[in-house]
């Protein structure tokens, strides 16, 4: 069927602009406390990754509450930084 006949609503460019406002990765969002997989492959990853994951969480959080967001030149800073990973 053809897309203009059948239109869906694609929230990933809106989901992807909104985490880069934030130092924010999609994985990031899945929350351990109410997914008991997303516990457990968190507690099979290196420490280091978990801690890292926890300092973006803090800066997102951080930076909500001040309501002040990543400039443009950091947001391609991070995104080529990611990329290298």
């Amino acid at each position: 069927m053809s897309s203009h006949l059948n239109p869906v609503l694609d929230l990933r460019p809106l989901l992807h602009l909104s985490l880069s406002l934030y130092p924010l990765r999609y994985d990031d969002l899945y929350d351990p406390k109410h997914d008991l997989d997303i516990k457990e492959v968190l507690e099979g990853l290196p420490r280091e990754v978990v801690d890292a994951q926890h300092q973006r969480l803090k800066r997102a959080t951080d930076l909500s509450m001040k309501c002040q967001y990543l400039s443009d030149f950091q947001v391609v800073f991070l995104r080529a930084l990611a990329t290298k990973m």
